[in-house]
């Protein structure tokens, strides 16, 4: 246990703190491999809470919290083809001002009159991308067949695949994970102004709008439909388990999975309709049996609604096979209602056939003059941000982008001069020493242990000033989480890192002294500890009276970095905010 770090003068409660349990935090480490239990809750109204809250975490984690007017969607047509039965205009899409990715517009045949469907479709991780043309995955094939039936259909490239090679797939670093930028938001944010673009394309119905893509696409699918409700039937492919989350660059991001998976994010598309496709040869092996009744569940909560949602299986590996893509297109046609009968009717030979020297592929030619550079587009990236000055939305962004819960019951057993605080429906403890006093609480932090916050002078100060003490134990890393973290690439998409657990900690030490107490109650915070009181203030729901000097601590990445790691904190409104906040008066 962490325990074991505690000073001397701290024996007797490493004796007494041993018959608990320890701190969840030490022993529950989800990674992408961990098996997750999705559960609907019992109403309707419990779960659009739930519904609306993961909207928030997804888009904060993503850098897009809160979304923007984004305006019209600059795209160049640099090539059509027309077939028979097709038409393919290439694309080149500026989804950022000087980032572009490439992209095809599939149309239907000249006969064929609109208002059209439209179809979006991501690809997954193969090898080439949106061009990828294989039997067992063919992005061509479904875009084309789909066309034909009478759909427009929109492809496009992931971050680091095809044209978009102005960053590569996996682009993360420490200071880009402060400003939320990483490749999981940047092709969500694609994928809205696909969308966008969509809505925009003459003879488009905007109240036909579907999605569609297996694998990394799979993820995206579902990820769009979640914080995009424009999107109206989707069809994920082999993705969705309760057991396997991803594990790729564009499919994880800081808090993205904090407390989730990605059953609860793809049950976010009900009551919409939605066709999950299974396979027996991948993780998706056990969806009719597993995380399909979990879905449907939540359906089910909306009356008539279970029908809504459906799921085809198939006894193949991890594809997007014709006999996959045929489900998808009955699927659409039943609801989307395209002018052609459903069904793969260009067969896959006859697209390579047609396609031999130059499978959709964007011809090389230079990017415009206005394309930037790594370090222009992470400029355009911390510039793309809500100007809103509300305080209440600076404080909730803050919130969640630390993942902390400022509200939640709280229960305290006191044993001498020992506390444990327990957050009951988190199973996570706090842990501090108190002295006793009648004029209120001083909650005093001190970054090595409670025994030197209990020492320090500054509670000797509020203790003889008439006020109760209550020193808080931080949080002690364990052994384990230390080499779970260190081992685990992708630790922050489902576990806090020690900043924000931290915050945290005080967030629910005020919690307690708040119920313990009717005086008043002062947060101090000592050394380091002084930054992490500052953001607890600035978050907590009600005002805080803050003795928190803070020394060399001005709100730079390299601070951030080195002293408060905390993902998304920059993207937050960071340090300016933090200060504002915390000296902010508010109501109680």
């Amino acid at each position: 246990m962490f325990l074991a770090v505690l000073s001397v003068g701290l024996a007797l409660a490493v004796s007494l703190l041993g018959q608990v349990r320890p701190d969840a935090r030490n022993v529950k480490l989800p990674d992408a491999n961990s098996r997750f239990e999705f559960q609907a809750p019992a109403t309707l109204d419990a779960w659009k809470l739930r519904r609306d809250a993961l909207r928030q975490q997804i888009l904060s984690a993503a850098g897009l919290y809160p979304l923007m007017p984004r305006g019209r969607v600059p795209v160049e047509v640099t090539r059509k083809r027309d077939q028979k039965e097709y038409r393919i205009w290439t694309l080149l899409v500026e989804t950022l001002p000087g980032y572009f990715i490439g992209a095809e517009l599939y149309l239907p045949p000249a006969t064929m009159r609109g208002p059209y469907p439209v179809v979006l479709s991501p690809h997954g991780h193969w090898k080439q991308g949106r061009l990828t043309h294989r039997e067992d995955y063919s992005v061509p094939s479904l875009a084309i067949n789909l066309a034909a039936q009478g759909y427009l259909v929109l492809t496009w490239d992931m971050a680091g695949y095809g044209d978009a090679h102005q960053l590569p797939h996996d682009f993360i670093t420490k200071s880009r994970q402060l400003w939320s930028f990483s490749p999981m938001g940047l092709q969500l944010w694609n994928s809205l102004r696909m969308v966008d673009y969509a809505e925009s394309l003459p003879g488009a119905d905007r109240r036909r709008i579907a999605v569609t893509g297996a694998s990394g696409g799979g993820t995206q699918t579902f990820l769009l439909t979640a914080v995009d409700d424009r999107v109206r039937l989707s069809a994920p492919v082999n993705m969705i388990s309760s057991n396997m989350q991803g594990g790729d660059p564009c499919e994880e991001a800081p808090g993205l999975r904090l407390g989730t998976n990605n059953v609860e994010i793809a049950a976010m598309m009900a009551p919409r309709r939605m066709l999950i496709v299974s396979a027996s040869g991948d993780w998706t092996k056990n969806t009719p049996k597993d995380e399909y009744p979990r879905i449907q569940a939540v359906y089910k909560l909306y009356d008539g609604s279970a029908a809504r949602v459906e799921n085809r299986h198939f006894d193949a590996g991890h594809n997007y096979n014709k006999a996959s893509r045929e489900a998808v297109y009955a699927f659409f046609a039943k609801h989307l209602r395209p002018a052609a009968p459903a069904g793969e009717t260009i067969s896959f030979e006859t697209i390579a056939e047609r396609h031999r020297e130059d499978l959709l592929e964007v011809p090389r030619q230079p990017l415009p003059a206005r394309a930037r550079d790594e370090a222009g587009i992470d400029q355009v990236w911390r510039q793309l941000l809500d100007p809103s000055s509300d305080k209440r939305l600076q404080r909730d962004r803050l919130r969640i982008a630390l993942g902390v819960n400022p509200a939640g019951p709280v229960e305290g057993n006191t044993t001498g001069k020992l506390v444990q605080i327990v957050r009951v429906q988190r199973d996570e403890m706090v842990q501090a020493l108190q002295s006793p006093g009648e004029r209120g609480v001083a909650i005093v932090v001190h970054p090595q242990s409670a025994q030197e916050g209990m020492d320090s002078k500054e509670a000797e100060t509020w203790r003889k000033a008439g006020y109760s003490v209550l020193a808080l134990e931080p949080f002690h890393e364990s052994k384990d989480r230390a080499l779970h973290r260190r081992g685990d690439k992708w630790f922050a998409s489902y576990n806090q890192y020690d900043a924000a657990i931290h915050v945290d900690d005080i967030l629910t030490a005020l919690r307690f002294s708040r119920g313990e107490s009717s005086g008043k109650t002062i947060l101090v915070g000592l050394g380091e500890a002084a930054v992490w009181c500052v953001f607890a203030a600035a978050v907590n729901p009600w005002p805080v009276d803050l003795r928190a000097p803070v020394e060399r601590f001005a709100g730079t990445d390299e601070d951030f970095n080195r002293d408060f790691f905390a993902p998304g904190a920059q993207r937050a409104g960071g340090w300016a905010a933090a200060l504002r906040l915390a000296k902010e008066e508010r109501g109680r």
